[in-house]
């Protein structure tokens, strides 16, 4: 409404607007710093607007006579395999730093093995991990970090594996061993 107010677009337009309902919500959800390009007639009157949602989605408005219509565009993500791995010689966050990764990826990395190791009182000098994580990508630009695939981490010489699995039946997903018991 201040964007509005701003550009001396009526808020009648604004409520109409709102009130196309749909996609049209995601006007509601703006942050400070995000873009919109609006494009008005000699009248102040809403011909256009334009919102970058995500990095992945958009969307425009076009007024049609008394209407708007609104378009959504969504663009699919490339998804890369990528791997690390690091040797812990301080702390789990410094190693997995070390190793390129995400305070994300590590707290992730640090909830699958969880159940198994304290990662506050276990974690020994020379311990180890490994992992298979995907990399989200448009237009060849990494925008975020998936998921993590498959891990490994040795913990006082004892070897501790997950896969990533999705059941078909449930759409859920969790973490698995090898030997398919649930992480």
């Amino acid at each position: 409404a201040v964007i509005f107010d701003r550009l001396d677009i009526a808020p009648q337009q604004l409520h109409a607007l709102l009130q196309e309902g749909g996609a049209a919500h995601n006007l509601k959800k703006i942050h400070p710093g995000q873009t919109l390009r609006l494009q008005t007639d000699a009248e102040d009157n809403l011909l256009k607007l334009e919102y970058r949602i995500d990095q992945l989605s958009a969307m425009e408005i076009s007024r049609q006579g008394d209407d708007y219509e609104i378009v959504t565009y969504h663009r699919t993500p490339e998804r890369r395999a990528a791997n690390a791995s690091g040797i812990i010689h301080n702390s789990l966050f410094l190693s997995a730093q070390n190793a390129g990764l995400s305070d994300n990826l590590t707290m992730e990395l640090a909830n699958i093995f969880g159940w198994d190791i304290d990662f506050a009182l276990d974690i020994r000098k020379d311990d180890h991990f490994k992992l298979l994580y995907e990399e989200i990508y448009r237009n060849g630009e990494k925008i975020k970090d998936g998921e993590i695939l498959a891990a490994e981490f040795v913990n006082d010489g004892e070897v501790y594996r997950a896969v990533r699995y999705t059941n078909p039946e449930t759409n859920r997903t969790e973490y698995y061993t090898p030997e398919g018991k649930s992480m």
